[in-house]
């Protein structure tokens, strides 16, 4: 015959059962929380993932799952509320992967450790040019980099300055890191900030002291970068420019044409060379209206502290050795003798 519980049987048997669950539960959540955080895995690369600006946890969590560089958006959001990153979660775009954990991809995300991507602005390169690499790179387009260059309002040039392109000069050479989603204005801030950083108070002050305005020494700078091949001749570079300007003579650059007509310097003919351009400083006395490229720093302290020389003129060897005169007749002979 079946035994019936009695009542304090049939306690201890639900106790039992209800335990057993409780185990069995705690035992789940256990192995879902040590694995919910973990890699998602796989073979997929990374990808890049943005957080807006006023972006939710719970909402990012989401879009994490979606993407499916979570395991789970539950685990981000109770996790995130753990640690107190709920509110902390920095706006911009990220690389990341399934190879990632929650924890580490958290983590980049409350630092706002953003992917960038690597600009290199070589010196002697025209805004230009720079756009164009911003173009290639996928940073801006050439377009919308264009548009701020050509509206920025200088405030080193002279007023009624008719230069090419107001920013000329001022976008400072550099290896940079731009965060992606970056915007144009954005970009061109950035460099010319670099610039102001670089042409430090002091180098001001040398300027002034030269008797030279900021705009005088960056234009002769970005001349200097385009006609010496050699860190070593560009003091002496600069000290021919310089001992022009001083005896009232043409400066003398092809470079200054090249840039005006968009033409390089060896595809100039005679008649690219009669130009009537501002910018032609084959006739024209002074300073062109404005910066040929934007030079670098050794160009703009070759500048304010060029060779003590009373050389008026120079040219180059096909190795990039300039060759350097006091005269007309001195050049000729020297270019003569170098089989030109």
């Amino acid at each position: 015959m079946s035994q019936r519980l009695t009542p304090g049987g049939r306690k201890r048997a639900v106790a039992w059962v209800v335990g057993c669950l409780l185990i069995a539960l705690a035992v789940a959540a256990g192995s879902w929380w040590a694995t919910s955080g973990q890699p998602v895995g796989g073979h997929s690369g990374a990808q890049l993932f943005t957080v807006r600006p006023g972006e939710t946890a719970s909402e990012v969590a989401s879009a994490l799952a979606s993407r499916h560089l979570v395991r789970s958006a539950l685990y981000v959001r109770i996790f995130s509320g753990m640690v107190g990153a709920t509110g902390r979660l920095k706006a911009g775009t990220y690389l990341l992967s399934g190879q990632l954990s929650t924890r580490a991809i958290l983590a980049l995300i409350v630092s706002g450790q953003v992917a960038s991507r690597r600009l290199v602005v070589p010196e002697g390169f025209t805004v230009r040019q720079i756009a164009r690499r911003l173009g290639q790179l996928g940073v801006v387009s050439v377009t919308s980099f264009m548009a701020v260059a050509m509206t920025y309002h200088n405030p080193y040039l002279p007023s009624g300055a008719a230069v090419l392109d107001p920013a000329e000069g001022y976008l400072f050479p550099s290896t940079y890191q731009l965060p992606y989603g970056v915007s144009a204005r954005q970009v061109f801030a950035i460099l010319v900030a670099t610039f102001d950083q670089k042409f430090t108070a002091a180098l001001r002050q040398e300027a002034s002291a030269e008797g030279l305005s900021v705009n005088q020494v960056v234009t002769l700078a970005s001349m200097v970068q385009q006609e010496a091949f050699l860190a070593k001749d560009m003091p002496l570079v600069a000290a021919v420019f310089l001992n022009r300007l001083k005896a009232h003579m043409p400066l003398g650059s092809d470079a200054t044409i090249s840039y005006a007509l968009g033409v390089p310097g060896n595809q100039l003919t005679r008649s690219d060379l009669a130009s009537t351009s501002p910018y032609n400083t084959l006739h024209t006395q002074g300073l062109p209206p404005g910066p040929i490229s934007n030079p670098g720093l050794a160009t703009i302290l070759a500048v304010l502290h060029p060779a003590h020389v009373s050389y008026l003129y120079f040219f180059s060897l096909p190795s990039g050795q300039e060759i350097f005169s006091n005269t007309y007749a001195e050049q000729q002979a020297a270019r003569k003798a170098a089989g030109y």
